[in-house]
């Protein structure tokens, strides 16, 4: 249908998917590390839906913080 934009790729519910994203990756690491920096959560929130998504697949890797702060680092 010409003009009709996917769902999947409206602006409003690609934002709603990254933030439910964004929750459940916090209460992991919350829940794993403890609090993390403020510079750190800036800069996961400023993640793509793709790379959040690859930050879940990889998440359960992490045994330290220092490995999500080493996976963060490679993203830029």
């Amino acid at each position: 249908m010409g003009g009709v934009i996917d769902m999947e790729e409206a602006p409003m519910y690609q934002e709603i998917m990254k933030r439910g994203k964004l929750e459940i990756i916090f209460r992991q690491i919350n829940r794993r590390f403890g609090v993390i920096s403020p510079e750190l959560e800036s800069q996961i929130q400023e993640l793509s839906n793709q790379q959040l998504d690859a930050l879940v697949d990889v998440f359960l890797d992490f045994s330290q913080a220092s490995d999500l702060v080493n996976w963060m680092a490679n993203q830029e």
